[in-house]
């Protein structure tokens, strides 16, 4: 039953929300399922010797990310921890081998740096990352 309270307390909070018809869904699951070979068409291009900057102008769907030809710049563990996390097992200089999926959608990353600072508001080290 704890389950279902947050769940509950936004039906209460949101009544106007309504379920996914099954027809919806389907064509959520077709959306992600190209959205899924499109990113893997990608990455394959990348991992066999494609520009990774020109590959991330061409095809990122996020324009900033677009923009800076797939440049992120420095990101902390407490901006994005996933992204973080990832950039651990990856050496500097090298890409992804595998698809990593975000609150945006699917992401290649290719790590270009790694440091250790300190957080100016809680004064707590974290690892913070080039991508």
């Amino acid at each position: 039953m704890i389950g279902e309270t947050p769940l509950l307390e936004f039906k209460e909070q949101n009544p106007g929300v309504r379920q996914l018809t099954d027809e919806e869904n389907q064509q959520l699951a077709d959306y992600n399922k190209q959205a899924e070979t499109k990113a893997e068409e990608i990455l394959g291009k990348v991992l066999s010797g494609g520009d990774f900057a020109a590959l991330a102008k061409q095809y990122s769907e996020d324009e900033k990310t677009k923009e800076a030809s797939g440049d992120l710049g420095w990101v902390t563990t407490n901006d994005q921890p996933e992204l973080v996390e990832l950039a651990k097992k990856i050496p500097v200089g090298k890409t992804s081998t595998d698809l990593t999926t975000s609150g945006l959608g699917y992401e290649i990353i290719k790590l270009e740096g790694k440091r250790d600072k300190t957080d100016a508001f809680t004064n707590q080290p974290v690892q913070e990352v080039k991508a």
